[in-house]
């Protein structure tokens, strides 16, 4: 399990050069669809941050297997002391709940804490397909967190799209 997933959004090309600078590290590149021209890296290698603008999640709670390619879902929870601890609860059987009924198509999920605004929660989820992603937004697992967005600044979604070597 990855316990701690650093990323950074910004452009391609600067991603490009920091993965060439740190090659010890497991990054993964993604492409935002939601935003145009706009790319994540992810660094899932448990180490020191080394972006100088970035959000550091520590997971509460995730499953699957820690291999992010094709689509994944980022989701924020910025929410009030009583709706957030309801999250907490909430939030890991959603990721079972999917998981098992998404068999071979959601790969792997996380819940996680934002360390520099530990009020908002994240989630992260990924999937094979855009499709397969679609669908789980469309779903009664995924309903289930409908009660928990709204529409403070740090709440957000964003979809990506994993870029292949």
């Amino acid at each position: 399990m990855i316990k701690v997933i650093n990323y950074a959004l910004g452009s391609k090309t600067y991603f490009e050069d920091e993965i060439k600078d740190y090659t010890d590290r497991h990054f993964v590149m993604a492409e935002n669809l939601t935003t145009e021209d706009n790319y994540i890296l992810l660094d899932l290698s448990d180490k020191a941050n080394i972006f100088g603008s970035s959000i550091k999640l520590e997971t509460i709670y995730n499953v699957g297997i820690d291999d992010f390619k094709g689509y994944f879902f980022l989701q924020a929870f910025d929410l009030g002391k009583e709706k957030r601890e309801m999250l907490k609860k909430v939030a890991p059987k959603v990721l079972d709940d999917s998981f098992e009924h998404y068999t071979g198509k959601m790969t792997g999920g996380y819940f996680s804490t934002r360390m520099d605004h530990p009020q908002t929660h994240v989630m992260l989820t990924v999937w094979k397909t855009k499709e397969d992603l679609e669908a789980w937004l469309n779903s009664k697992e995924y309903a289930e967190l409908k009660d928990y967005t709204n529409q403070q600044l740090r709440n957000f979604t964003e979809i990506f799209k994993t870029v292949e070597d």
